[in-house]
């Protein structure tokens, strides 16, 4: 088995364990709600910068059916959004919050690429590191924005909140 997909299979293993591991059963809803909305907005995206020729995918799971990496862009980026906004410090100053968000956005950043430099999962065709910083953070301040919109209303979610005590 080659270094692409040992990769693959541990970020499916790691995502699952820390999904189950970090996640708190009062914060189950909030996260899967993260993950889809992070999904869809992921999904357009690569198609986006693949179409474009920005971004390639050599080694992929579904290789007729999609030019996208599954895993990265339908699992484990979403997954990554769905725990930072579980924890966000959202009683915090602004400014906190834009650090935290920063030092969440930077650790993906790398992480995507070490996976671009040491493996065949991506490559960077005409786009760059920092296409990829920004990228992901107008993604999760996106993904932010519905999830605060979506999980305003407290009283409509009380009956949740007492169950999962």
């Amino acid at each position: 088995m080659s270094i692409d997909w040992v990769t693959i299979v541990l970020m499916w293993v790691i995502g699952m364990i820390s999904y189950i591991v970090v996640t708190q059963k009062k914060r189950h809803r909030k996260v899967l709600f993260t993950i889809l909305v992070c999904q869809a907005i992921l999904w357009l995206n690569a198609f986006i910068h693949v179409e474009f020729h920005l971004i390639a995918y050599p080694v992929r799971e579904l290789p007729i059916a999609t030019n996208v990496l599954f895993t990265t862009e339908y699992f484990f980026y979403p997954l990554v959004c769905g725990v930072y906004l579980a924890y966000e410090p959202k009683r915090r100053s602004y400014w906190v919050r834009l650090f935290y968000l920063s030092v969440w956005i930077s650790a993906l950043t790398v992480y995507d690429l070490i996976l671009a430099k040491f493996t065949n999962l991506i490559e960077y065709l005409h786009y760059a590191w920092y296409f990829t910083w920004l990228n992901y953070f107008l993604i999760f301040v996106v993904t932010n924005g519905i999830f605060q919109w979506f999980f305003h209303e407290k009283r409509y979610f009380q009956k949740d909140q007492e169950a999962a005590k």
